[in-house]
């Protein structure tokens, strides 16, 4: 059965004031400062090879940001999600908080991945029911050999380890979380095997598939209900 298309909302609401035809107060401020910018950098005792070059670029770079859109989207807004981008923290570390077992410090990298989360009713979600294929998810025991990573304590936060079948660290595992057979998140097993998904997810019943390359690993199944979730132990079968 073939897929209904529905239109993107609109804004229906907000208006824009206009100066000249088509021109809005923003693109006209945005072109204004542009060639300020340009004849400011033309007035500056700069040889001409520099001059002329950086007021085209300035006067240039206003006129696009004012009129020229990439893929649906003014140039303003993708300049300051980039700015964003640079200065976002991607790196979470983990430091011992107390108690008489001792472990590393352990960072990981976590990728941001621009997924949207679906809603889900308020409603608690039946039980998923029993499939061969897929397993129900164990947190994993802790082992003084393994640097298992510290339960996080917001809910519904997935920590662990990939291992080998011998129960040895397996760095390198791609890790990622369905719904209902769409892909949600997804993140790389950092050099001591672990991994986090710093984003906490919405209540639901979610898939845990694991793939490296020459090892197998189950599907799991993880139903997740706003409570604080142990670290999880994603190990490769024999």
């Amino acid at each position: 059965m073939p897929i209904e298309q529905h239109p993107i909302p609109q804004d229906v609401a907000g208006y824009k004031f206009r100066l000249i035809g088509d021109m809005t107060l923003k693109q006209f401020i945005w072109l204004a400062a542009g060639i300020i910018l340009g004849l400011f950098i033309y007035q500056l005792p700069l040889p001409f090879f520099f001059k002329y070059p950086l007021a085209a670029l300035a006067v240039g770079l206003g006129a696009g940001i004012a009129f020229v859109p990439i893929e649906g989207r003014s140039m303003d807004k993708w300049l300051i999600a980039f700015i964003k981008s640079i200065y976002s923290p991607t790196q979470y570390v983990w430091k011992k908080g107390g108690g008489e077992e001792t472990s590393p410090t352990i960072t990981a990298v976590v990728k941001p991945v621009t997924i949207p989360t679906p809603v889900v009713p308020p409603s608690t979600p039946p039980p998923a029911k029993p499939i061969a294929t897929s397993p129900t998810l164990q947190p994993t025991a802790p082992a003084s050999q393994l640097p298992v990573p510290f339960t996080p304590t917001t809910p519904n936060t997935l920590v662990g380890m990939t291992l080998t079948p011998d129960s040895k660290i397996l760095p390198g595992c791609l890790i990622e979380i369905k719904l209902g057979g769409l892909s949600q998140r997804a993140t790389k097993s950092n050099q001591l095997g672990q991994f986090l998904f710093a984003k906490p997810l919405e209540n639901g019943v979610y898939q845990i598939v694991t793939e490296k390359a020459g090892y197998r690993f189950d599907t799991y199944s993880l139903n997740l209900t706003g409570q604080i979730v142990k670290p999880l132990r994603l190990q490769a079968k024999l």
